[in-house]
């Protein structure tokens, strides 16, 4: 390891993405070998509460050149010895740079073509291949059309994780499908981004292979499984919460050694394997920078920015070192939502033996991410933000809930005044958050209903002309109605002012117009209410898969007809599509 270097001859290091796990632990690492540290993020960043920052900096955008030139300006100014790119957002602004130029050899990376090999899943398989590596049986796919490249279940994992979307950096997950309905909707939202691998389903554990190298020579290795994963969709793209050091399997080991010697590696790197329960493994990808579980590594004993400084340095690398290969981390409080969904869905003494275990870290071989005594800044921050969070929540739902009071009694009484009307009802008004999901849908439904009637939609979101995702169009199949065609448009109070009655779609939406127009409560009714289980929250689906999308079209449905039926609205004898708008 790097000897700690006097203050006053100090080398200066630049860590970017400071509120990644990934920084904070670099952060931490150098500062405890006496470097000087910068660190650039956004203005909440974990890292900035560490008492290593001696120089705070808030990180530009990385689309554009924007964060180059930031990057360029400060090391015209400090002269590092050593920049860390902490994630793959400020590794973009490496891209395209001379493998010569100053920020490129600072930041310890691989050569252009190595690297741009492990940002590019495709690329990676086919490297892998020709080494003899086993790889998931996977298909490319470029456009629509064609059935599954096998049995399903399938995963759909975009080429690269971060691809550019109207102009700004976009992340891309994977995504477990289960049908062809599931598997065309997720290639909808994908394919315009970026060509997509359908792989079959390897079932397993996670290990990670980590490296350090020096000009295509592996110096450093460590080894860890996951014990703790699956909160992203379907289980999939989401880290590790809970795990631990092991022995590197020497075939695994041998593996990884050959991918990246045969891209002539440098820096740092994970080669991440899929583990069957028979113990035969397939690769899964390169993350070609320091990862999210590199506090593991540094407490067992391989402390790789460490590493990294050295080569930033051109000194010696010391041997491989040692590591305790039963050694756990965990990140909090993720770890406790993990273990709280394990517990809510399991329901077993097992699953709750997993909470007891949180209690590990109060004796040896086991510690939390940014745990260090001498630095406990991040950390408590981290938890600090936890609470606030928790807090907020709790905040919100005791909100909502005296909001759902007032919507549920404002619905009841302006019910009883529509029912006393006398002039027929020629235009209803449908609202939610973005216009994009529930307030289409119920206008497209109301129009196919009741002709006699204009059923039109709007959103509280000041943005125009967004179209609804597919998985909406993929709900309203079977109904005869089509959002295709749909574009998003803001309330205004012309449209308040011309509708006969305005139907909000949850409590928040009657908090947000009893703000802006209070003259016109009286014509506002929540279309939960007319549930056969009345309610006066129907959900956004917009984060829902299309199970889950199905179902809120299917409460819409009904709730659209109930309406019909409690304001005597004349219903269509051959239910004619709607159009859309």
């Amino acid at each position: 390891m790097a000897a700690r270097v006097r203050d006053s001859d100090a080398p200066v290091a630049l860590v970017l993405d400071a509120g990644a796990r990934a920084a904070v632990e670099t952060i931490q690492s150098l500062g405890r070998l006496g470097w000087t540290v910068h660190v650039s993020g956004a203005d909440d960043a974990l890292g900035f509460a560490s008492r290593y920052a001696d120089e705070r900096f808030i990180q530009p955008k990385a689309e554009g050149p924007g964060l180059r030139r930031f990057l360029e300006d400060l090391d015209r100014e400090h002269r590092y010895d050593l920049i860390v790119p902490a994630t793959e957002i400020s590794l973009s602004a490496f891209l395209d740079l001379e493998e010569s130029a100053p920020l490129y050899r600072k930041a310890q990376l691989p050569p252009q073509r190595s690297l741009r090999v492990a940002l590019d899943k495709e690329s990676t398989l086919a490297a892998a291949s020709a080494v003899g590596i086993r790889v998931p049986q996977t298909a490319v796919l470029r456009s629509l059309g064609g059935p599954a490249a096998g049995a399903f279940p399938r995963v759909l994992k975009p080429r690269t994780s971060r691809v550019m979307v109207d102009g700004r950096w976009t992340t891309l997950h994977p995504a477990l499908v289960h049908n062809e309905e599931e598997r065309q909707l997720e290639l909808e939202e994908l394919l315009p981004a970026t060509p997509v691998l359908e792989q079959e389903v390897l079932s397993g554990v996670g290990w990670g292979i980590e490296c350090l190298y020096e000009r295509g020579v592996m110096r450093w290795h460590f080894c860890h499984r996951r014990l703790h994963e699956g909160s992203g969709r379907g289980g999939l793209g989401s880290g590790s919460a809970y795990r631990r050091a092991a022995p590197a399997p020497p075939p695994m080991l041998e593996d990884a050694r050959r991918l990246l010697d045969a891209l002539a590696w440098h820096g740092v790197a994970m080669v991440e394997f899929k583990v069957a329960p028979d113990g035969s493994y397939a690769l899964m990808e390169i993350n070609p920078r320091l990862w999210g579980s590199l506090a593991l590594a540094i407490d067992a004993g391989v402390d790789f920015p460490a590493g990294l400084a050295c080569l930033a340095l051109a000194q010696e690398l010391s041997p491989q070192p040692r590591y305790s290969t039963r050694y756990r981390t965990r990140l909090m409080p993720e770890d406790l939502s993990w273990i709280r969904h394990h517990i809510l869905a399991e329901r077993s003494i097992a699953s709750v033996g997993e909470a007891v275990g949180i209690l590990r870290v109060l004796l040896p071989g086991e510690s939390w991410d940014f745990l260090d005594w001498g630095d406990l800044g991040p950390l408590r921050e981290e938890l600090l933000q936890g609470f606030d969070r928790a807090r907020d929540r709790v905040r919100e739902k005791k909100f909502n809930a005296e909001m759902a009071k007032r919507a549920r009694a404002r619905h009841e009484a302006n019910v009883v005044r529509y029912q006393r009307r006398q002039q027929p009802i020629r235009s209803i008004l449908f609202v939610c958050l973005g216009n994009i999901c529930r307030s289409p849908v119920a206008a497209a439904l109301a129009r196919q209903s009741f002709p006699g009637v204009e059923a039109t939609s709007a959103g509280f979101i000041e943005l125009d002309g967004r179209t609804s995702p597919a998985k909406i169009e993929f709900a309203l199949a079977n109904d005869g109605v089509s959002v295709r065609s749909h574009r998003s448009r803001h309330l205004d109070v012309a449209l308040v002012e011309r509708a006969d009655v305005i139907v909000l779609l949850d409590a928040n939406n009657y908090r947000k117009f009893e703000e802006l127009f209070p003259r016109h409560v009286s014509k506002v009714l929540q279309l939960g209410m007319f549930l056969p289980r009345p309610a006066v929250d129907i959900a956004d689906p917009i984060a829902m898969d299309l199970g889950g999308t199905k179902d809120v079209v299917a409460l819409i449905r009904s709730a659209v007809g109930r309406l019909g039926e409690v304001l005597a609205l004349p219903r269509s004898p051959d239910g004619r599509p709607g159009d859309g708008r």
